[in-house]
């Protein structure tokens, strides 16, 4: 599982609304359960769940025992490799087992989605399947045929299965777009991390497209916030938005809707690199480069529809999401 997906877990069950699943003691745990409050999360890729789809199999046995159907699943493989920049140069590129995650993991939540009979599937996809979309802010409703990355393309391809399963079994299932979550909890291969771990050190960083590039930033929290709140509202004719200027995703063929989560307020490159240095308390030596292959000069996030579903947008400023992460970064390395 990946470092984020196994921190963003981590948070959700601090707030009592996960029950994580990565392995067969996770399942021992759930057996021991009577009910599950509102989340089950777990890791689609690990060993046992394509040794026999145990962690399908051990599902379905704990759902005969309680007569229980799981609230909300989520999945979406476990790939995080979006935004070129803000990921480690070496892992540009997809592996097999990046595939594997992206397609053939989420292909075994959406079984295991069709055979729990879940009452709201909940797919992470990411702000990459935009591409270089001209039109700003991007809107759930734009073209996304045009990926600009492997990792955009296959996480394109994970939506488009969860429409065909949502059609054919009529599973309730949201699909929600991430642009650019950072925070406490993030992962080494992270622009924030390594930025802070090289300013502290004194060492270079590297600034991509000699930092003329924008970002829609959304602190973890915020994330985590917008997917706890749309975890009741389970896509159906009901819940369909028709306020006027928003296009709701929600399909007429199946109970499937695309929601984007980000506060649509992008921020510079220098100006996030400015949060870092202000945070630490020291200046950061740049490393000015091009553009990187795949990489887009900005992601803007219309967050129209999350707020007509939810009430609630992502708001956290970068500077306090910034800071946040220092705290938590000197505490954890002493």
């Amino acid at each position: 599982m990946s470092a984020f997906k196994s921190d963003f877990l981590r948070i959700m069950s601090e707030r009592g609304f996960v029950h994580q699943i990565s392995d067969e003691a996770g399942l021992d745990e759930l057996f021991r359960k009577e009910t599950v409050t509102a989340y089950i999360g777990f890791d689609p890729t690990a060993p046992s769940l394509h040794a026999g789809g145990l962690i399908q199999i051990m599902m379905l046995h704990w759902m005969q025992k309680t007569g229980q159907r799981p609230i909300a699943l989520m999945g979406g493989g476990t790939s995080m490799i979006g935004d070129p920049y803000f990921k480690d140069e070496a892992r540009k590129l997809l592996t097999p087992a990046d595939i594997d995650a992206n397609l053939v993991g989420s292909w075994n939540v959406l079984e295991l989605a069709k055979a729990c009979e879940v009452r709201h599937l909940m797919l992470a996809s990411t702000s990459s399947v935009y591409g270089a979309n001209d039109k700003v802010p991007f809107a759930e409703s734009d073209k996304t045929d045009e990926p600009l990355t492997l990792y955009a393309a296959s996480k394109k391809a994970m939506e488009a299965m969860g429409h065909a399963y949502a059609h054919l079994w009529k599973i309730p299932t949201t699909a929600f777009r991430f642009f650019t979550v950072y925070g406490p909890w993030g992962r080494p291969d992270m622009a924030l991390f390594k930025f802070v771990e090289a300013i502290e050190t004194g060492a270079p960083i590297d600034v991509y497209g000699e930092g003329n590039m924008q970002r829609d930033f959304t602190y973890v929290g915020d994330l985590v916030e917008a997917i706890v709140r749309l975890v009741p509202v389970a896509p159906n004719e009901g819940n369909r938005v028709t306020a006027d200027g928003i296009i709701d995703t929600l399909s007429k063929q199946g109970p499937f809707r695309i929601v984007n989560i980000g506060g649509g307020q992008p921020v510079g490159l220098l100006d996030f690199i400015a949060a870092i240095e202000t945070a630490l308390g020291k200046p950061a030596v740049r490393n000015l480069l091009p553009m990187q292959k795949g990489d887009v000069p900005r992601t803007y996030a219309a967050p129209d529809l999350l707020r007509e579903l939810t009430g609630y947008v992502p708001d956290t400023n970068v500077p306090t999401g910034v800071r946040n992460f220092v705290e938590w970064y000197r505490t954890k390395r002493g």
